[in-house]
């Protein structure tokens, strides 16, 4: 409403003062005669000079022009363009047999046209729209008007309707210039059909919820790449610390059937070397080298124990780091613009800390049953050496029988370490497919979340 009534008062305003557009003081031509300036002796006297200048802004606006089109906007074309603009204005400012001002009134439509197309585009580029052509061609108008009036009086003594068709042109770029400086203000305009100001606010509003939506749109995002990011090396992790229990696993499988091997053909020699000294003697030297492996073994238990701490230290963290997010998901969906979206970002996370838990739940269970199969693995292997110390005793008292009797046990306490170990495998593969599943579906999930941000 206030840029309507202002409209109507510019407009009543340029009705009043249309009437007086022919009728105005030649003022620049009063500024010019008083300050004795004469533009018609300057020309006279700086002719070739004034030529230079329009011919050089002619030469290198259509040199600019050409090679812009042909041979797109690079360094090389700009820098011949120029030099063949200066090239052809000297030529033709120097040595040329005419004058610009030779031509008579013609010069003041080459001087129209130059000016008006400059300002025009310099307008143009401002953002002013069609109120640049209105604002061109009242300065070009008002400056000829009072600098070159005679042109004005010839050009009405040869055409006497051109003066009420000016009078007509400047008050209707009066209103357009006037109606482009207010909607360049207001955002609105008098032909934008309501108020600037409103469709400005409402805009205004559009674009900083697009803007608030499009960051909180790019943090969720940067957020579940983090978190991916930060459960892939969590994954990883926890796969290498399988690994290695799986090496230490089959490292003592490996050497429990060397072992059993090594007794298995201890027991033979003993049937059928045990009575020569010379023969026991070597008998009880291989089973010096099976003593040594047997210590051996009670090294691989607690290095599997402390890997599987290590795994389900892995896994609460990842479990808090998951509690972390969902509440970071929360404060999101408090602070965020847009509520849809917020809610889906965390519904994401409460669905991978609902998973993390489990997963970690299931991992604790895991362990649980595997702690006494490790003891019990533990107890196997410091009792093994001194199983294997008895059957020394028996040799070196030439006690074959006895000394079979301890091999024999000696090879059922191997087997009863490998049903443990075969049941830690069980367990152990068992939470590498759990970990295994983990992995896809987090990643899925968080890759479901990043789609859906």
């Amino acid at each position: 409403m206030q840029n309507k009534k202002m409209l109507i008062f510019l407009g009543l305003f340029l009705l009043l003062a249309a009437s007086n557009v022919f009728a105005a003081t030649n003022w620049l031509t009063d500024i010019f005669q008083d300050a004795s300036f004469d533009p018609a002796e300057l020309y006279k006297d700086y002719g070739p000079f004034i030529d230079f200048v329009i011919y050089l802004i002619i030469f290198i606006g259509l040199t600019r022009t050409v090679f812009d089109r042909v041979y797109g906007t690079k360094g090389g074309s700009k820098a011949i363009s120029i030099g063949l603009g200066i090239a052809m204005s000297i030529g033709l400012s120097v040595w040329g047999k005419f004058r610009i001002g030779d031509f008579g009134p013609i010069v003041a439509l080459i001087l129209i046209l130059l000016v008006g197309i400059v300002l025009f585009n310099l307008l143009r580029k401002a953002g002013l729209g069609i109120g640049s052509a209105a604002f061109a061609f009242l300065i070009v108008y008002f400056i000829l008007k009072g600098a070159l009036p005679d042109v004005f009086v010839w050009l009405e003594q040869k055409i006497p309707w051109l003066g009420p068709i000016l009078g007509f042109l400047v008050f209707v770029c009066v209103f357009l210039a006037i109606g482009a400086v207010l909607k360049k203000i207001t955002g609105g305009g008098p032909f934008s059909g309501h108020s600037g100001p409103r469709r400005s606010f409402r805009d205004h509003i559009g674009e900083e919820m697009n803007k608030q939506r499009i960051k909180q749109a790019r943090k969720d995002a940067k957020r579940a790449e983090r978190e991916l990011e930060s459960a892939k090396k969590d994954e990883e992790k926890e796969k290498h610390e399988l690994r290695d229990f799986e090496k230490l696993e089959k490292k003592e499988k490996r050497e429990l059937h060397e072992i059993e091997r090594d007794l298995n053909v201890i027991r033979d020699a003993i049937h059928k070397y045990g009575e020569s000294p010379e023969d026991r003697a070597k008998i009880i030297t291989k089973i010096h080298e099976i003593f040594s492996d047997a210590q051996e073994l009670q090294g691989h238990t607690p290095k599997m124990q402390e890997l599987l701490k290590e795994i389900e230290a892995l896994e609460q963290e990842a479990v808090r780091n998951e509690e972390k997010s969902e509440a970071e998901g929360e404060k999101a969906l408090e602070e965020a613009p847009d509520k849809d979206a917020a809610k889906k970002a965390k519904d994401f996370e409460e669905r991978a800390a609902d998973q993390r838990k489990r997963a970690a739940d299931e991992l604790k269970r895991l362990r649980e049953e595997l702690s006494p199969l490790m003891r019990r693995l533990q107890f196997y292997e410091q009792a093994f050496p001194q199983r294997i110390q008895w059957v020394l005793n028996a040799l070196q008292q030439n006690n074959l029988v006895n000394a079979i009797k301890q091999i024999d046990g000696c090879i059922r306490y191997v087997k009863g370490l490998e049903e443990i170990l075969r049941k830690i495998r069980h367990a152990r593969e068992k939470i590498e497919r759990d970990i295994k599943k983990q992995i896809h579906d987090t990643r899925h999930m968080k890759k479901d979340e990043k789609a859906a941000e």
